[in-house]
């Protein structure tokens, strides 16, 4: 019985990635929009966060920018590009089991908490 509803519905671990799924599009959408800032323009978005933040605004609104940010800085400063597994870990770190791969695990303490 127990099986028959998990083929049904999916695993804990699948019904919270699908969840996750909208947010980790919306970071992948924004990545030529941040490849194509200054480095200067790139640098001002942590001040552009705050400043809606402290007007306001959601953290979950700001999260997948931030998390774009980061991976772009990565991509320029280190050379790496933060995957979205990282991402994945990071909203789901305290529910879930450690992910499968483990690509990304160098660069995601950079990621916003």
């Amino acid at each position: 019985m127990l099986n028959l509803a998990k083929q049904i519905f999916g695993s804990v671990n699948e019904r919270k990635v699908r969840v996750l799924r909208p947010q980790i599009q919306r970071i992948n959408a924004l990545e030529g929009t941040f490849e194509a800032l200054s480095d200067e323009a790139l640098r001002n978005k942590t001040s552009e966060y705050r400043q809606r933040l402290a007007r306001g605004g959601k953290i979950d609104e700001v999260l997948p920018e931030a998390f774009a940010t980061v991976r772009e800085a990565s991509k320029r400063v280190l050379g790496m590009r933060v995957l979205t597994p990282a991402w994945q870990r990071r909203e789901r770190r305290k529910s879930l089991a450690p992910a499968g791969a483990r690509e990304g695990l160098t660069t995601s303490d950079q990621l916003p908490q």
